[in-house]
């Protein structure tokens, strides 16, 4: 229902103008400030922060489709389909998101090294699992540096899965104007799911490098659900948000709804972050998941979005936009 505003005093009507120009942005960067210097100085580890980012960036994705696209709302159909898109959405991209960032506890653990390449775990569970896999170089340096790794998980059963990575060390170098400045950037640590393996215990076989100081450290956790339900649910709320996009159309075509671009924007960032994030690196994989969703996601579902409301929108738009021309 709408604001009578020749009710509201002065004070009211300017704040209302206010909040929407300048107030809620300026806080929305005061916050991101504020988390800023909080994780900085490590006032928020690394796990709560993790969590924080990934919440913030799951559903306020979820949120900014779904709010405005209420007003938009003229059917019961239409709010039922908003409903479940969002239930779907969210949970295509909460609990994938939230289990890299919330890593479950650690089952068993061990290391495998030049003089010992295999060993057994055993972690009293059935399974499935997935496999965080980290390693260090004996000699610090600011040169690349590469290990890779080819591992071989077995159980009892006969069961077995390979995964195959590397521990690396590369120099980042920054040119600017003023010059140029150089870091150097580690990737030590990563996680994989063992979609075969089952059983109390597990057999891990590698060849480690010799590079490496105490060789390949091995934590086995329980891989949770299968990935295959939540790529189906992100797939099925992309659908429906589609279906939606073309409907929700304000009749004179002055206000359309953005639910695909933003659904697009969540799935994006679920099918990314788990990839890139470990249990001891939260924060960094979800700043560069979230620029990726944004730029793929958003990008991409802003194409289907418009393509949708051109192919199957309301007719009645298209005419009250040529109308209000003449």
């Amino acid at each position: 229902m709408a604001r009578d505003k020749k009710n509201l005093t002065g004070f009211q009507l300017w704040f209302e103008e206010a909040w929407e120009g300048w107030i809620r942005p300026l806080g929305l960067i005061l916050l991101l400030a504020i988390f800023y210097l909080l994780y900085k100085f490590e006032i928020l580890g690394e796990h709560s922060a993790g969590v924080l980012v990934v919440l913030s960036v799951a559903l306020g994705s979820i949120a900014m489709g779904v709010l405005p696209a209420l007003a938009l709302v003229r059917a019961p159909w239409q709010r039922a389909l908003l409903v479940t898109m969002a239930v779907a959405a969210l949970a295509a991209t909460l609990y994938p998101t939230l289990r890299g960032a919330i890593p479950p506890p650690t089952l068993a653990e061990g290391a495998l090294t030049t003089d010992k390449p295999s060993t057994t775990l055993t972690t009293g569970q059935p399974g499935p699992y997935e496999i965080t896999v980290s390693g260090h170089f004996k000699e610090a340096g600011r040169s690349d540096a590469e290990a890779s790794y080819t591992m071989t998980a077995t159980d009892n059963g006969g069961g077995s899965d390979e995964i195959k990575g590397a521990v690396r060390r590369q120099l980042v170098t920054i040119r600017s104007r003023k010059g140029s400045s150089s870091s150097v950037s580690e990737r030590n640590e990563s996680t994989y799911r063992l979609p075969h393996v089952r059983g109390p215990q597990v057999t891990l076989t590698t060849d480690v490098d010799a590079s490496l100081e105490n060789g390949l450290k091995i934590e086995l956790r329980h891989g949770g659900l299968n990935p295959i339900i939540f790529i189906v649910l992100g797939a099925l709320a992309l659908l429906m948000a589609m279906v939606l996009d073309s409907r929700l159309v304000e009749p004179k075509g002055k206000q359309k709804s953005y639910l695909t671009a933003c659904t697009a924007i969540a799935f994006t960032f679920s099918l990314y972050y788990p990839e890139e994030a470990t249990p001891h690196a939260l924060v960094r994989p979800a700043v560069s998941a979230f620029i990726f969703a944004l730029v793929v996601g958003g990008l991409s579902g802003w194409a289907m979005g418009g393509l949708v409301r051109v192919l199957f929108g309301p007719k009645i738009a298209k005419k009250a936009a040529v109308g209000g021309k003449r």
